[in-house]
């Protein structure tokens, strides 16, 4: 008796040690950002736990693990599956047999799936303890909400300690679309971003048994990106909007110039240096050999070193570029009408919009950033 004593008041000295303020299980759902979505990582928050509640840890562990499993030590699923391959990591979890050194992918299983449950597990106690200590709770509940679970079911978790309340989860949500919103005005008034968009459906059916339904649920919607422009770009080198008017087609007072896309080949002329193979086709020589070395039978797979790599003529340097996501709009741009209201609908998230406005002081200039006619559409 006096043993049970001890270890059940040294577990719930360890939950609440981890359910402290200062462990950083503590998500604010008011104040919640894309950075702490971002860093959210479940090997990190398990050896946080297991740093701060080792007794726990250990005796969820042995209780959860078969002994063999125990006996080989805790496996890393990251170290095994390499980062970013999301197929070899489910493929781990759910039952492929994958042979990795002496380990077969069995125990590999089980350490991850006892990891996880071990975390679940210890977020429920954390959280019972305080109710403040619920970061897992967020994250799942962010999860279900973008994956449209129903809120039957969301409550059902939620009484079980496995997520926050519905009200709560809207609460993050909205929070989110606060920082994006800003985010999207601010990228916009400094005149350096692009724009994508693209359309996509949505079936909206429901659930509600109704005497007479409506057979029109399928929605066509457009979505829009922003991302900022990298490389150097500067505004001056956005103010094109004279230039390209003095070379339009469009223009009766400019001469033809029977430019046709042959004269993008002469943005790179070879060199007169008496070469015997021309940059292009040595280029296709190239690929050709490459594609049969990566993707023709094995015997080709031989020559695979001996092809040395492409020389660079002017090479663009590869970087992680933010992007944004904006605000969902009811516009189809199949049409040209309605590809000219999403271009204002995605303007007017950026805080640029009524472009005859002039006493707005908050809305850039962006008369030299579009061509005229353009311009003359708005």
């Amino acid at each position: 008796a006096l043993v049970n004593k001890i270890a059940m008041e040294m577990y719930v000295s360890e939950v609440k040690r981890i359910a402290a303020e200062g462990s950083g299980l503590h998500f604010n759902a008011v104040h919640a950002n894309v950075q702490q979505l971002e860093e959210f990582d479940i090997d990190r928050l398990a050896w946080r736990m297991k740093w701060d509640a080792l007794c726990l840890w250990g005796m969820l562990g042995a209780t959860l693990l078969t002994q063999e499993a125990w006996r080989m030590g805790p496996v890393d699923l990251d170290d095994q599956t390499g980062e970013d391959d999301e197929d070899t990591y489910h493929d781990a979890l759910e039952g492929c047999d994958m042979r990795l050194g002496e380990l077969t992918g069995r125990p590999i299983r089980q350490h991850a799936v006892a990891t996880i449950k071990k975390v679940i597990i210890l977020s429920i106690l954390v959280h019972n303890t305080n109710q403040k200590a619920n970061y897992l709770q967020c994250m799942l509940g962010i999860f279900l909400q973008s994956v449209h679970t129903p809120q039957k079911v969301v409550k059902t978790l939620a009484h079980m300690g496995l997520l926050i309340s519905v009200t709560s989860i809207s609460s993050v949500i909205q929070s989110l679309s606060r920082e994006s919103n800003c985010t999207i005005k601010s990228l916009g008034c400094m005149m350096l971003a692009a724009y994508a968009y693209d359309n996509f459906d949505i079936d909206l059916k429901t659930s509600d048994q109704r005497v007479k339904k409506s057979n029109n649920t399928l929605k066509h919607l457009t979505s829009g990106l922003l991302f900022p422009l990298q490389h150097g770009i500067s505004l001056d080198d956005l103010c094109c909007s004279q230039f390209l008017w003095e070379q339009s087609v469009n223009n009766i007072y400019v001469p033809e110039t029977g430019r046709t896309y042959r004269d993008l080949l002469e943005l790179h002329p070879e060199s007169q240096g008496g070469a015997s193979t021309l940059c292009q086709l040595w280029y296709n020589t190239w690929k050709i050999l490459s594609d049969l070395a990566e993707h023709g039978p094995g015997y080709f797979q031989n020559f695979k070193d001996l092809l040395g790599e492409l020389e660079f003529v002017e090479e663009i340097p590869v970087v992680k570029t933010l992007i944004i996501a904006a605000c969902a709009m009811e516009f189809v741009n199949s049409t040209v009408s309605g590809n000219i209201q999403v271009i204002t609908g995605l303007l007017a998230q950026a805080r640029i919009h009524n472009l005859n406005e002039k006493d707005d002081v908050e809305m850039p200039d962006i008369s030299d950033h579009f061509s005229h006619p353009l311009s003359r559409t708005y």
